[in-house]
């Protein structure tokens, strides 16, 4: 199982570089991959992916909301 924990829904653009051969190469070794708040690479707010945009292709995604007092 890989953990995907990268990037959330504070990202704001495609992910590219690094990033993005990163994503591509967790997608690529066939096991399973469980991502924390939102898959690497997807847009937040509700809107659709781009065709051909990198994204982490997770089995799972773990999403949670909860007061941070701390902050």
């Amino acid at each position: 199982v890989l953990i995907d924990a990268g990037f959330g829904t504070g990202l704001t653009r495609p992910l590219e570089g690094r990033a993005a051969s990163f994503a591509e190469a967790m997608n690529a070794t066939g096991l399973p991959i469980v991502s924390v708040d939102l898959p690497s690479g997807m847009p937040a707010g509700g809107a659709t992916p781009e065709r051909g945009q990198v994204l982490v292709r997770a089995r799972l995604t773990l999403t949670f909301q909860c007061p941070k007092p701390v902050l």
